[in-house]
């Protein structure tokens, strides 16, 4: 759900029987049609907020960095939910929202420009967060959905979505794995929450 160019898509292929990807942004599926994808795998235009699939369709539900883009947090989730068979697994991967949401939270720096702490402010207020301090490639500013984390989980268990684990992986991990040198920036706070999530 909210496959991109279907890098994720193409790892869980290698394991599972089948995989369908869907993406809102028709140029993403486009582009993750045109990779060199295995047989088992389909992509197409669509929207979580209305899946054209049947319920308890799905093994597994992957829903990478997409759920602080969405504006109906718990219809989403409850669409996840319903095209996921009874005892499937929802993975879903986020920004931080306690530490990683900015403008509302920022990096305070010592006099030699490293990293020493984080700035949490307004925490509790939750919505539409627009930040023009990041523009992003088509001159828009920089914009997501803040959410607290009881949000989330409650949300979860409305659609009968039972925590099976939670993940805050360190930051500078994550980079360094990428081979992408973050210098130890992301190392005191997590950047990412991942939830693992079986229906009942």
């Amino acid at each position: 759900a909210c496959c991109g160019n279907g890098y994720l898509s193409r790892k869980m292929a290698k394991t599972a029987k089948k995989v369908l990807g869907v993406d809102l942004t028709e140029s993403l599926i486009e582009s993750a049609k045109q990779q060199d994808n295995p047989g088992n795998i389909e992509f197409s235009i669509g929207t979580i907020e209305g899946l054209l699939f049947a319920e308890n369709m799905f093994d597994t539900v992957l829903c990478n960095m997409a759920l602080m883009d969405i504006e109906r947090l718990e219809a989403v989730i409850k669409e996840l939910s319903r095209v996921l068979k009874t005892d499937g697994i929802l993975v879903a991967s986020i920004i931080h929202p306690c530490f990683e949401n900015p403008p509302n939270t920022y990096s305070l720096f010592d006099e030699n420009n490293q990293r020493i702490g984080r700035v949490v402010r307004q925490y509790f207020k939750t919505g539409l967060i627009v930040d023009e301090k990041q523009p992003i490639e088509n001159g828009e500013p920089y914009q997501h959905y803040h959410y607290t984390i009881s949000d989330y989980l409650n949300a979860f268990s409305k659609a009968s979505l039972f925590l099976e684990e939670t993940s805050e992986p360190n930051g500078s991990a994550i980079f360094k794995q990428l081979n992408r040198d973050d210098g130890g920036m992301n190392s005191d706070t997590p950047t990412f929450i991942i939830f693992k999530l079986r229906k009942v």
